[in-house]
């Protein structure tokens, strides 16, 4: 599955909407349908519906589940771009697999006992060269982010916070660090590979390549998303896995984790967050809004207008989306609250998934209590 199949397929089902509104209105018995509970059921159905008994289950709030009841016949790799929301997002990947029964949820190494998670750093060609092949299909999904925003979240963590050079930084080591460090990054690090192939140097078409293949390559990505749309992002990651949404509830990673609270306080990090672009020394902002710094990255800003634009498209789209999206906010904010004091407890990995404990009872809870929409129990919940 390419990038492009998860705009398709939605495009294609709604040819069938009206014969989906009508068993909505029969399974409801006579009863008043409002807008919001039709528009996740026929979502739910649409994205569902192999067939005529699949579509009934499906608008049922039923799901076709293995035989070991888990919903994911696949394994989920998810490519973890440095400074992009890495943390927390290999927190859903490894969230997601516990919950399905997936194998390798608590390390790192590359899936041996399929289906498994793989959710760690490395560049596509990287995990192309060095790992055996899988033997049944993956889903594989990263995550991008503006490419200023993405540098210099790097700089600030890996050279300042790390101590890797004198404190205060100057407008020369930033400077130095984003012509250095930051050209076209996120494509690099996405960039296809075939066999013993390595794609070719980078032009306009590597990101063609990355969102849907070109020819004489495929491009291995299910899904992009992007940081500044997180929760956006998230929900349809849910939809184009079949999952719950409780399967992507989250706590963010990085804002106090373990292991950076640990190195700050023993001296070998500084607690230090980046400055916004408008607080940066002159010679910095100058720089970050020539041709030249544009130049650098003109694949990673391409990638990420387009990637943007198709979450945006689906959105303004797609039926049910933007129900299961307020569902999903609520359960996050409430889920906070509940979870509060628990974030930095039980992780799956690391700083990865912490807080899933809290997080199961809270949803659990919350799915017993009625306290979600119909809408969302059809949409997602299956």
């Amino acid at each position: 599955m390419t990038l492009w199949v998860w705009g398709t397929l939605f495009v294609g089902a709604a040819a069938v909407q009206p014969n989906i509104e009508a068993d909505v209105d029969a399974i409801a018995g006579g009863q008043t349908v409002d807008n919001a509970t039709r528009a996740g059921a026929v979502a739910a159905a649409l994205h569902r519906a192999n067939g005529s008994a699949t579509l009934l289950r499906a608008l049922r709030g039923e799901t076709q589940k293995n035989s070991d009841g888990s919903l994911l016949n696949r394994n989920l790799v998810y490519i973890k771009l440095p400074k992009c929301a890495s943390s927390t997002t290999g927190g859903v990947a490894r969230r997601i697999a516990a919950h399905q029964g997936l194998s390798g949820t608590r390390g790192r190494a590359w899936i041996k006992k399929e289906p498994g998670v793989w959710a760690n750093h490395d560049t596509m060609d990287v995990i192309g060269r060095k790992n055996p092949a899988l033997k049944m299909p993956a889903f594989v999904f990263s995550l991008i982010r503006d490419p200023l925003s993405r540098c210099m979240s790097a700089f600030y963590h890996f050279r300042v916070a790390r101590k890797k050079i004198k404190y205060p930084p100057t407008a020369e080591d930033k400077i130095y660090y984003l012509k250095n460090q930051c050209s076209n990054y996120m494509t690099g690090y996405l960039k296809p590979r075939s066999g013993k192939k390595r794609w070719p140097k980078d032009g306009p078409e590597t990101v063609d390549a990355i969102m849907n293949g070109t020819t004489g390559w495929t491009s291995p990505l299910a899904f992009i998303g992007v940081v500044e749309l997180y929760d956006e992002s998230m929900v349809l990651l849910a939809h184009l896995l079949n999952l719950p949404l409780g399967d992507v509830l989250y706590q963010k990673a990085k804002v106090s984790g373990n292991e950076m609270k640990a190195s700050v306080k023993n001296g070998k990090m500084l607690a230090i967050k980046h400055l916004p672009v408008d607080n940066e020394p002159l010679e910095v902002q100058n720089f970050v809004r020539s041709p030249d710094w544009h130049g650098r990255n003109n694949n990673d800003y391409e990638l990420f207008r387009r990637v943007k634009e198709r979450i945006a498209s689906m959105y303004a789209t797609v039926p049910g989306l933007n129900a299961s999206l307020a569902t999903y906010r609520q359960l996050l904010l409430d889920a906070t609250t509940a979870c509060d004091g628990d974030s930095r407890k039980t992780c799956y990995w690391k700083d990865n998934g912490c807080g899933f404990a809290c997080l199961d009872e809270f949803y659990d809870a919350s799915v017993t209590s009625g306290t979600q929409s119909v809408a969302a129990d059809l949409d997602l919940d299956g």
